[in-house]
């Protein structure tokens, strides 16, 4: 992580190619933080709905130019990568509105080369846009649609299924919300949602004030677009905990650096 500068917000970055040797044919899908931590595997699902869980310990040793983590087919990609204890539950929802909740022991753990095996049935046209971790039983399922639409639902109206399913519904699909964009596990409703349009144009809402309805509703506009056409193109959760621990942070860094001006 201290490889990687620290810049403002408005900042473009470093190119990736600076930090790993990354062939010109690969982009950066899934980025994940290892620490000290009781969690075993790392689990992986691509936008075809393939899943597959590896032992962490088999990524301790990585070289400058990478290891083989997936073989992936050629139209598919991989695009998430989370970390479980081998007792998770897992969540699966698509851009159509499907989605399934299964054990993570449906899956057994695979070396680094395999291919892994079908988490989710897709339709035709379909495909996983978000796969996600279930942290408890009181868990919300967030669900945001490209229209501007979103809703939670209570992970209690997914039972828990065999993996390689066609899932059940996780939202209404119309031409009113459109097809989902995003979608994930919450432990409760505190927090903000930031949702971005392809226009550019940002809005931040308080969790609480999206609405808690049934698993296969439409939801409610939670964002409106200044211009004709616009669409949600992405959307992040910030938890209380991580803005708390981004503030502490920052007065720990203003502190270190008003320190080392008075000692000059």
């Amino acid at each position: 992580m201290f490889e990687i500068p620290e810049t403002t917000r408005q900042a473009k970055g470093q190119a990736i190619v600076n930090l790993i040797n990354a062939l010109p044919s690969e982009n950066v899908t899934a980025t994940i933080t290892l620490s000290a931590s009781d969690k075993k595997y790392l689990f992986m699902a691509t936008r075809g709905g393939v899943v597959k869980k590896t032992e962490a310990d088999q990524f301790s040793n990585i070289r400058q130019n990478g290891l083989i983590a997936l073989k992936l087919k050629d139209d598919d990609k991989l695009y998430w990568v989370k970390e479980t204890s081998g007792e998770s539950e897992i969540m699966m929802v698509t851009k159509h509105g499907m989605s399934v909740h299964f054990s993570e022991k449906d899956v057994r753990p695979m070396g680094r080369s395999a291919a892994g095996v079908r988490g989710i049935k897709l339709r035709e046209k379909d495909e996983v846009v978000q796969m996600d971790i279930v942290s408890g039983q009181n868990d919300l399922v967030l669900t945001v649609m490209e229209n501007g639409f979103g809703k939670c639902s209570k992970i209690k109206e997914y039972k828990l299924q065999n993996r390689g399913g066609i899932g059940i519904k996780t939202a209404s699909i119309t031409a009113k919300n459109g097809n989902i964009i995003g979608a994930g596990t919450l432990p409760d409703s505190q927090g903000d949602l930031v949702l971005i349009s392809k226009n550019g144009q940002v809005i931040r809402l308080p969790l609480s004030t999206v609405p808690c309805l049934g698993r296969a509703t439409q939801g409610v506009t939670v964002m409106r677009f200044k211009e004709k056409g616009d669409k949600v193109a992405s959307m992040t959760v910030i938890s209380e905990q991580e803005e708390e621990e981004q503030e502490s942070q920052v007065e720990n860094g203003n502190g270190d650096e008003k320190k080392g001006k008075n000692s000059k």
